[in-house]
């Protein structure tokens, strides 16, 4: 999970971040981190532009221990690991990282091109998958490439330069923060720039949601 504050979020765009995070720790919820999955949480800075990025969280879902019977298992205690170890480790760290102050550039594609070297770079293990989902205005803003200066016109080539390494990723989503400034600009063309983007970064985008403010 890749998460852009650079930019200053609505306390409704707030607390669909926090409910989408604890989403990820709720078995019973589409986007839960299954059993001995990994859940990376990684916030864009503007470091990113010269920096690999570093996980704010790296927590492995070890089971809540509902599969467990409690003669021969021990759900208790299995259900205490999952909340220590797991389930609050996701909490606190969003829960700090809402309150996180607002910076000059928003450098995305660097930042999911290291996500691809730092943390896709092996094959996920047979039953599981490789998900990269990112939460953001998802408009790009660093010295390399802006839309505010380049405008969202990039040819093929261009866009192969830029690539991630996303061969071992099955699927991108995308959670588009809206802004009501930029509502021209994060439209139907912003969704395509992405979808191409992330072709020939090797994957696929399978879904775009926009949060309204």
């Amino acid at each position: 999970l890749l998460l852009d504050l650079t930019d200053k979020v609505s306390f409704l765009q707030e607390q669909q971040v926090i409910k989408f995070a604890e989403s990820l720790a709720n078995l019973k919820s589409d986007n839960a981190v299954g059993m001995h999955e990994r859940a990376i949480l990684v916030l864009l800075k503007e470091s990113h532009n010269s920096q690999l990025p570093i996980p704010v969280v790296s927590v492995c879902n070890p089971g809540d221990g509902s599969d467990l019977d409690e003669f021969t298992g021990n759900p208790g205690l299995a259900k205490k690991r999952f909340e220590e170890r797991f389930l609050s480790p996701i909490k606190d760290a969003i829960s700090t990282l809402v309150e996180v102050q607002p910076a000059g550039s928003s450098p995305i594609i660097e930042s999911i091109r290291g996500i691809g070297v730092s943390s896709f770079f092996t094959s996920p293990k047979t039953g599981h998958k490789n998900r990269l989902i990112v939460i953001s205005d998802m408009i790009q803003n660093s010295n390399n490439i802006s839309f505010y200066r380049d405008g969202l016109v990039l040819n093929d080539k261009a866009l192969q330069t830029q690539a991630a390494e996303l061969d071992e990723v099955e699927e991108a989503e995308l959670y588009v923060i809206g802004r009501e400034q930029l509502a021209t600009t994060q439209g139907k063309e912003l969704i395509e720039f992405w979808s191409r983007y992330f072709r020939f970064s090797g994957t696929t985008l399978s879904s775009a949601e926009r949060w309204t403010e």
